[in-house]
């Protein structure tokens, strides 16, 4: 059966060179609409089969992509059961399984994998569905996928596993059902040599009152039972303190600590985490990284100190800080400049911490 054509205004009805077209916009509408009866009626022949398995519309969806885009779960059998091709790819080498993944699906996916939709197959990105899953609120989701067949240890074009995802995202549930199935995923780092304990330590969820909160300091304490290694470096030479510091995560601060990381650590820049934390104003994480013996003082600076930092970032709550842990603002290394230099070299700019400085209280 073919699909009633509406004529195009000013042109006589069924020219054959536009009928085709039509004819999968059509169609592309019912899928949208999970009009059941209607497709079916139409999928009666083989060539009918294989325009639906093709481009419906600009996005290259096929009428697979469509039914499991708008959670029509018995549709998707119908189609399936029709012989649409279920490793049909859109324009961004998405298959109908990287679409039930990315709606976060169970039960899509799990009617897609048993129709014979391979688990590992990439898009664009060489995403599988299992990256899009990780990423999902379905632990359910990533179950299913890993029960058919997903390669969890599959990196990205950007060099993550679907555990390095999770962990970026917070999602500790979906994160302890990969490394469960994959311990070693726990120290896979991306292309920047950023592992899934760096993320997550770097992790700040924007939206405050989402509903479902992330939980980046249990990501944390999960990653680092799972014997993350917790001073790895990135490609900058940062570790996950670094990173935590940097982003003023306390609670992933914390857990890092008591896990034995080192505060002594320096980057490329021979910056340590204290740097940071004075870079940001972050006064909190400077004063647990204090406590927990970072020295404030370096004896030989090769770099800022960090009382130089703040001065030059004008923290000047960090200043007092940092003074009162006997900073010394007269320290320097060979050809950069002393915190007391930088104060001086714009007075009106850093007028409060000049007086710091010179005074030891902010004049009023």
């Amino acid at each position: 059966m073919a699909l009633v054509l509406e004529p195009r205004p000013g042109q006589p009805a069924g020219k054959p060179q536009d009928d085709e077209a039509r004819q999968r916009q059509a169609l592309a509408a019912l899928c949208v609409r999970g009009q059941t009866d209607q497709v079916l009626e139409f999928l009666k022949s083989p060539e009918s089969v294989h325009i639906a398995s093709g481009e419906l519309d600009a996005a290259g969806d096929s009428a697979l992509h469509l039914a499991v885009l708008g959670g029509h779960l018995v549709f998707t059998q119908e189609l399936l059961a029709a012989s649409c091709e279920v490793h049909a790819r859109d324009h961004r080498g998405r298959s109908p399984l990287h679409v039930a993944a990315m709606e976060g699906s169970p039960e899509l996916a799990l009617e897609l994998l048993t129709a014979g939709a391979d688990a590992n197959v990439r898009d664009d990105w060489n995403q599988t569905a299992l990256h899009w899953a990780s990423t999902a609120h379905s632990a359910d989701l990533v179950s299913v996928l890993l029960d058919g067949g997903a390669d969890p240890l599959l990196r990205d074009s950007f060099g993550r596993t679907a555990a390095f995802m999770a962990a970026e995202q917070g999602k500790m549930e979906l994160l302890a059902r990969l490394l469960d199935k994959a311990p070693s995923a726990v120290s896979i780092p991306n292309n920047e040599y950023w592992t899934p304990l760096h993320v997550a330590a770097f992790g700040v969820q924007a939206v405050k009152n989402f509903t479902k909160p992330l939980k980046f300091a249990e990501t944390v304490k999960m990653l680092l039972a799972a014997k993350a290694e917790v001073d790895a470096k990135d490609e900058n030479c940062r570790t996950a303190l670094h990173r935590a510091a940097q982003a003023g995560n306390s609670e992933q601060l914390v857990a890092l600590l008591a896990a034995g990381a080192s505060v002594s650590t320096a980057d490329e820049c021979r910056w340590t985490p204290l740097h940071y934390a004075s870079q940001e104003g972050h006064l909190g994480i400077a004063k647990l990284l204090i406590d927990a013996k970072a020295d404030p003082e370096p004896r030989s600076p090769t770099c800022l100190t960090p009382l130089a930092v703040a001065t030059e970032e004008n923290q000047a709550k960090m200043v007092e800080f940092l003074l009162k842990q006997r900073a010394d603002p007269h320290a320097r290394a060979k050809g950069l400049h002393s915190p007391l230099m930088l104060a001086r070299s714009d007075p009106t700019k850093y007028a409060d911490i000049l007086a710091l400085l010179e005074l030891g209280f902010i004049h009023h």
